[in-house]
Parts: structure tokens; C-alpha cells; sequence
């Protein structure tokens, strides 16, 4: 059902309970290499996430009758404190923007875009909100008018990022520039998962292995630092049917015959982006599987002519043997109630990264 309109100087706020309701207009302003905003994305997302109680809310920001910006958000309840959290920007994923704003619209308004769409949002929950969080808000936007808004800066753990340089044009490129240790680790690591059969996915075969891919996640899920909400096999099935490659690829490792552990990858503009994956511990260190996952996105990566391969969050020191450096993303929470400021110091303290040391894999300084 289509919700209201609320209005902001100069600025009207358009809300959906459903990407669906906002019709064909939503795409208009996301643009296709913003894979991880745009509707079909964003269904499958919001279905997935309604299984674990997480509710999805999306704004359009309109000025003069143009759609200029598109904002989502997720609502969940934090049990422990007894507070519902509103967060801007995408729950599951790393490096997909809060908000996504018309080309050349300004970081000012960019801002107040961003502040409307939060307005709107929290107005229209009407129930006690602990805080609000903006969640990888993109460089154009204005901290200066966020802060008047009262959102204070997040410090979270940074993303991973690797950015290719012009003269690999494959693994083998990447390798020569890398020092002999880690030039030895590579050659052992492709060498332990050298016999597996990396499979692409595509619908009908996602669907045949969809217990399989369930299961194979929820072995990884289990054990993550930040665990959050668990998707499903259903969920990656359901990707598999409404983004083709490249967009969106599913990718199964086979060891005789038999489905291993499985990865998953964005191509968002020129850049890769690694996403969800899962494999049977019982097989992964001695495949040095995680590992390998990683380098067959880089290798991917070079075949395709991307330009840089985006890790996400946790795991820093290993992605820093491959050469990727921190990338971070701003974030801002916003207190919301008297309760919210124990809700802030757990964001805080969930958010912030171990300590780790930084390597330096190549032969010359990048």
C-alpha cells in the first residue's frame, strides 16, 4: 500500500512499505550500475529480511515534481534494550550508499535530501525508536548538515578494497608485483583448491542446490563476529532468478561432484564488490578455501576489467595479505530516546574493529 506524502522546505518525501509500491519512478532515479538500490535487488532483499522480522521502508525525495534522490531503510528490534532501530542504508551489505542522489544536485542537498527522507521515516513509525543510523553515507553528502540535524559520526570498522592497477591484466601480473613470501602463499593456496570445479549458478541450478547453499551459509553464518540478520538459501536463489550476470553471480566449488561451498559477487559500476558465501568447514582450511574465494574474485576482477574489488568488513589482516587497504565509509547514529544512548555505545562497540596490523604485500609502495 502506498503511504503518504510529508513535506520539507523545498523538498517532498514519498514512503513505501514495499520497493513494488513506488512502481517503475524508483528505478528512474537509481541508475543500473547502482545493482545494490535498485528494485530487483531490493525486493528479493525486503522478503528475505521480513523472515527474520526486519521490516523495509523506502523515500523518495522529490523537488519541483522530480524524483531527485532514494533513500532505504530497515527497521529491527534490538530485544535486549527493549528499542526498535531505523537504519538508512543497506543492513546486510557493505559499500551500498544510503543514499542515492540525481548527478549534480549538490552535497548540501544531497544532505537535506538524506535528513527529509529520515524525517519522513522516523514520522511515519510513530513507535519508540532508540536511534537512527545512516549506514555508508556516500562521499557528495554534507556532514556539516547532517551534524546540524543531530547525527553524530560513527566510527565503524573500515571496508577492504583492492585497487587493480593498470598493468595486471592477470593473476599472474598481480603476482609478480607481490613479494616472494606472499608470492609463495598464493602458489600454495591456488594449489590446494587447484582440483575443485568452480561452477557458475544460475537459477535452475541454484534451485537444485538450494538446500545445499542454505546449509553451506549457515556454517559461516554461525560463527561470524557480526552474524546479523540470517537470509536463507531461498535468498540467494531468489538473485539468482532477477539479476543476471554481471551483475549478480553465483558461484559453486565442487570437489567430486559434490557442492563444497559456494560464493557470491556484485558488479557494481566498474568495481567488484565479494559478497555472502559459505563452505563446509570440515573442508575449507585445508583448501585454504576462504582465501581462494577472495583470489578468484581478483582474478575475476582482472578479466573483466574491473577497477578495484571491494572485500567488505571484517577479516582485515587477511584481505590486507592480498594487497587490499581500509576504505572508510561514513557512518552517523542519531539518539533518538533517553534509551538510545546505551543503544549507541553497543552500535559503537559492535561496530569497532580488533586490532590488527596492516601488510605490505607488494614489491613497491602502491
Amino acid at each position: 500500500m502506498r503511504l503518504a506524502r510529508r513535506a520539507a522546505p523545498a523538498l517532498e518525501v514519498a514512503l513505501a512499505s514495499s520497493i513494488a509500491d513506488h512502481g517503475p519512478v524508483w528505478d528512474q532515479v537509481v541508475p543500473p550500475a547502482q545493482v545494490l538500490n535498485r528494485a530487483a535487488y531490493l525486493g528479493v532483499l525486503e522478503r528475505s529480511l521480513a523472515t527474520s522480522g526486519v521490516r523495509s521502508l523506502y523515500a523518495l525525495v522529490w523537488r519541483g515534481g522530480t524524483p531527485m534522490a532514494a533513500c532505504t531503510f530497515h527497521v529491527l528490534r534490538v530485544e535486549r534494550l527493549g528499542l526498535t532501530l531505523l537504519v538508512a542504508g543497506n543492513l546486510v551489505t557493505t559499500g551500498a550508499p544510503a543514499l542515492v542522489a540525481a548527478d549534480g544536485i549538490g552535497d548540501e542537498l544531497a544532505a537535506a535530501a538524506l535528513v527529509s527522507a529520515c524525517e519522513a521515516a522516523q514520522s511515519h513509525e510513530r513507535r519508540h525508536l532508540g536511534a537512527l543510523v545512516l549506514k555508508d553515507v556516500p562521499d557528495g553528502v554534507c556532514a556539516r548538515t547532517l551534524t546540524r540535524a543531530g547525527f553524530r559520526p560513527l566510527a565503524v570498522e573500515p571496508s577492504m578494497r583492492l585497487d587493480l592497477r593498470p598493468s595486471w591484466q592477470r593473476l599472474d601480473d598481480y603476482a609478480r608485483d607481490l613479494r616472494s613470501k606472499y608470492r609463495r602463499r598464493l602458489r600454495g593456496m591456488r594449489q590446494s583448491a587447484a582440483h575443485l570445479e568452480r561452477r557458475p549458478l544460475d537459477a535452475a541450478a541454484a534451485r537444485r542446490h538450494r538446500g545445499t547453499i542454505d546449509r553451506l551459509y549457515a556454517a559461516v553464518h554461525g560463527r561470524a563476529r557480526h552474524a546479523g540478520p540470517r537470509l536463507g538459501g531461498d535468498h540467494f536463489v531468489a538473485l539468482a532468478a532477477v539479476m543476471a550476470a554481471p551483475a549478480y553471480e553465483l558461484i559453486g566449488y565442487f570437489e567430486d561432484g559434490a557442492l563444497i561451498g559456494w560464493n557470491s559477487r556484485y558488479r557494481v559500476g566498474d568495481d567488484l564488490a565479494s559478497s555472502f558465501f559459505g563452505f563446509d568447514r570440515t573442508r575449507a582450511d585445508g583448501l585454504a578455501l576462504f582465501r581462494n574465494l577472495m583470489v578468484d574474485d581478483l582474478e575475476h576482477a582482472l578479466a573483466t576489467g574491473a577497477r578495484s574489488v571491494h572485500f567488505g568488513r571484517t577479516t582485515h589482516a587477511i584481505k590486507s595479505e592480498l594487497g587490499a587497504v581500509p576504505e572508510h565509509l561514513a557512518c552517523y547514529v542519531r539518539p533518538l530516546s533517553p534509551l538510545a544512548h546505551p543503544l549507541c555505545w553497543v552500535v559503537r562497540t559492535l561496530a569497532r574493529a580488533p586490532q590488527w596490523t596492516a601488510r605490505q604485500p607488494f614489491t613497491a609502495p602502491r
